[in-house]
């Protein structure tokens, strides 16, 4: 326990060194950049903050050899978040130590300290995978439009390129930031098929790779792209189509999975408010607290299953 109070008390005085250092380390990257001068007096060296930015990136090379932090930055990113992998690393670590911290003071149990730690991060990463998913079907949402825009710009003469202009400025969110990161690699001289393929392969999607499969086809053998934006518009309006027949068809089953998992909870209550000494009986009675922990475990785990057996993937 100890040690991982050490290990949290480490990434704390880290992620608040890092958020004093934010702001130099972007004015020195600008100024890598861009080569302008600062009028401020207390302006570090430039090579001094070149290495700091050095550093930064060498930790961040190392967090990606994991497994677990490579999946983690890419959901930061997905999710839309302002912070990068070092600050996610940093919050998972600030909140196990605080609630494992509020859970002994409250409990005195070392063994419900120890499982707050991991449970505590465990809770924000599956919040955070969520709220990826989310932005993900919302670029899948955004992508006829996309398309559209495309189509539109090019039968009147113009570029897919205008075309991506036009959604950088004037769509909504997550696809008018990631389109404009697309144009960013392009200005840069990055060759078209790489960009378009880490793009696919970071939206993760079917229509993504569907679009970015196209564009770069075409962009490699030339020809008209019309005529292939037009089939993948189709393509996608008609998976959206099955995919809502399939989300109507498995309601039941997913109101079902609801009904079932709250059937305990509910008889516990009316059992609470029939023989109330029964409840509290079983709650102070260290084998009766346990049987409520296992079936609440089990309820959530049944609730969990039967998500997932509703849940039908199209390949």
């Amino acid at each position: 326990m100890i040690f991982f109070i050490i290990i949290l008390l480490i990434l704390l005085v880290y992620l608040v060194y890092d958020i004093q250092q934010e702001g130099r380390r972007q004015k020195v990257f600008e100024r890598l950049t861009f080569g302008f001068d600062s009028d401020e007096p207390d302006q570090v060296s430039l090579w001094e903050g070149a290495a700091n930015l050095l550093q930064v990136t060498a930790i961040r090379q190392l967090l990606l050899r994991s497994l677990f932090t490579r999946t983690l930055d890419i959901i930061i990113k997905r999710a839309g978040f302002r912070f990068g992998l070092l600050e996610g690393v940093s919050i998972l670590a600030i909140v196990s130590f605080i609630t494992a911290l509020a859970t002994f003071m409250t409990t005195q149990n070392l063994g419900a300290s120890v499982a707050v730690i991991f449970l505590a991060p465990l809770t924000i990463f599956m919040v955070w995978r969520l709220l990826a998913e989310r932005q993900q079907k919302k670029m899948d949402l955004q992508l006829p439009g996309l398309i559209n825009s495309m189509l539109t710009t090019m039968r009147a003469g113009g570029t897919p390129i205008q075309a991506l202009h036009a959604t950088s400025k004037n769509a909504e969110n997550p696809i008018r930031d990631s389109i404009a990161q697309v144009l960013n690699q392009l200005q840069l001289g990055q060759s078209p098929i790489a960009v378009w393929k880490d793009w696919s392969d970071f939206w993760d999607t079917k229509s993504c790779r569907l679009l970015s499969t196209g564009i770069r086809v075409k962009w490699e053998s030339g020809g008209q792209m019309a005529s292939v934006l037009e089939h993948i518009l189709e393509s996608i309006e008609f998976r959206r189509k099955i995919e809502q027949r399939i989300n109507t068809l498995t309601t039941q089953a997913k109101l079902g999975s609801i009904v079932l998992s709250l059937i305990p909870p509910l008889l516990v209550f009316l059992q609470y408010k029939v023989r109330p000494d029964l409840v509290v009986e079983m709650v102070n009675d260290p084998i009766g607290e346990k049987i409520y922990i296992y079936a609440g475990g089990l309820t959530l785990i049944g609730f969990l299953w039967l998500r997932k057996l509703a849940k039908i993937k199209m390949e």
